[in-house]
């Protein structure tokens, strides 16, 4: 006798616990009378046809398809690393089902997950589930411990990145990759931590995998009602409101809502929802129109905001993204979907430039700089106005694209060579950062010998209209000009 089917929140079969102890998926007299129609070749993993019941048990209790925080929470308690690539599920009499399915699964591509969900009436559900296709995951036990992440990327380019959230928050493994896309990490996991295998594209991770280690929850939280159709403004607001809220859980300040970028994001969702875009937004910039000097982008989707933000939250890229250092504003960018409630959305999550006055900015790189010779049992240098000026004078021809960005330290040496503003030893560095209180020094600022230094600073736009930066050129000295003994 099938069981009855599952009250919102409830799961139907004892998921991945039964299959991964029976070494197996034991396919139903529905599910084994469906798949006889098919000549596919490929088994599909025990998740997938686990997940692909649990599919069918929700279609057939709600009369819709299950929203994507719901299909998380199936594919999380079947074992299922990634939610499906496409579902069809669909409820009748028995023949008329096999009749419906009998195109699908003639000549399938891939691997394909059946699950039937009968019901009281002689009716049933089937789901047929297609799964995501582009990774490829070693057997792997979920119980807390060591584990050792084996696997390989089966489509697409990009770096492979895995990463751990636990009590710690999230962070990123360090990984072993080859060129052919296999890969492995290890670490110890807690009770509850998350592991995500993500794929790096420019600005934002993809997730193709999401492991959760120990015991799945036996209940989970239902999908509202659905509206007939998400506000846009609304499904925005209540995202960020979210985000904002985590964040304040965090210790960490809201941020600020960019009002004036939602639509510009909302149309981008659009053309990559049709191919025509590239995985990260152009023409991004704040109120002044600069762009922002730090830029990172997430992905989600829900029945409305607060689930949108939940499923994002829970991946451990998701929540790094969120708690991003230096992020002050975020602006969230939504497409309704075609054939259901809900939405996808892109979070960005953004850094503007504070652009300080050169003497400003300088005053602050003197003190990075002599804190850090001092951390090494350092002398400290001391400034000169001739060094500084000569430094000052290069650093914006190069910010300005009067000076390509690679030869700035050429140019500096040549132009010391020719009219020098010191005497002795020199040393020449240069390097942007986004802002003068995270710049770290190279060599040449700390070796020993020195005793004068010249800095010259300037921030704005990159040539090319790239992410503004502080432009940083520094000369070291063991002379100077005009010194005790010096010509």
């Amino acid at each position: 006798t099938a069981p009855p089917l599952p009250e919102p929140g409830r799961f139907y079969t004892p998921g991945m616990a039964a299959w991964a102890a029976e070494g197996g998926w034991d396919s139903d007299a529905y599910e084994r009378a469906l798949a006889e129609v098919s000549t596919r070749s490929i088994p599909p993993p025990p998740s997938l046809s686990c997940l692909a019941r649990e599919y069918a048990a929700r279609f057939g209790a709600d009369g819709q398809d299950p929203p994507p925080s719901v299909v998380q929470a199936l594919a999380a308690h079947c074992g299922a690393a990634s939610r499906p690539k496409e579902a069809l599920a669909v409820t009748g009499a028995p023949k008329d089902i096999r009749a419906l399915f009998e195109a699908k699964l003639r000549h399938p591509k891939g691997a394909l997950g059946l699950g039937v969900a009968p019901h009281p009436d002689g009716r049933i559900t089937a789901a047929l589930l297609r799964g995501d296709e582009q990774l490829s995951l070693a057997p792997l036990p979920r119980a807390p411990g060591r584990w050792t992440i084996k696997g390989r990327l089966l489509k697409g380019e990009g770096q492979v990145e895995v990463w751990l959230a636990d009590a710690g928050g999230p962070r990123r493994l360090e990984v072993q990759a080859t060129p052919t896309g296999a890969f492995i990490a290890e670490a110890e996991v807690a009770e509850g931590a998350r592991v995500e295998i993500t794929r790096k594209r420019r600005r934002f991770n993809q997730t193709l995998g999401l492991l959760i280690a120990g015991a799945s929850p036996a209940t989970y939280t239902p999908a509202p009602a659905p509206d007939a159709r998400p506000d846009a403004a609304e499904a925005a607001r209540t995202l960020i409101e979210a985000i904002n809220a985590a964040r304040v859980g965090w210790g960490l300040a809201p941020l600020r809502p960019a009002l004036h970028l939602n639509a510009r994001l909302d149309h981008y969702m659009e053309r990559l929802a049709s191919g025509q875009a590239d995985a990260a937004p152009e023409g991004i910039l704040d109120e002044q129109g600069w762009p922002y000097a730090d830029e990172h982008y997430g992905f989600s989707e829900g029945r409305d905001g607060a689930r949108a933000a939940r499923l994002l939250l829970e991946t451990p890229t998701g929540a790094a993204l969120a708690r991003r250092e230096g992020a002050q504003v975020i602006a969230v960018g939504v497409r309704p979907f075609t054939r259901a409630a809900g939405f996808d959305a892109q979070v960005a999550i953004l850094s503007p430039f504070e652009r300080l006055d050169p003497d400003e900015a300088r005053a602050i790189l003197y003190g990075r700089l002599n804190a850090a010779r001092a951390a090494a049992q350092l002398e400290p240098l001391q400034p000169v106005g001739e060094m500084e000026a000569l430094a000052q004078k290069i650093a914006e021809a190069t910010l300005e694209g009067r000076v390509a960005y690679p030869q700035a330290v050429q140019v500096t040496i040549d132009a010391i060579k020719a009219d020098p503003p010191l005497v002795g030893a020199f040393g020449v560095g240069g390097f942007t950062e986004v802002h003068p209180a995270k710049a770290t020094f190279t060599a040449q600022a700390m070796r020993p010998e020195m005793r004068y230094v010249g800095v010259g600073v300037l921030g704005g736009p990159t040539p090319g209209g790239g992410p503004p930066r502080y432009m940083i050129l520094f000369i070291t000295s063991t002379g100077r000009r005009g010194a005790e003994g010096a010509p």
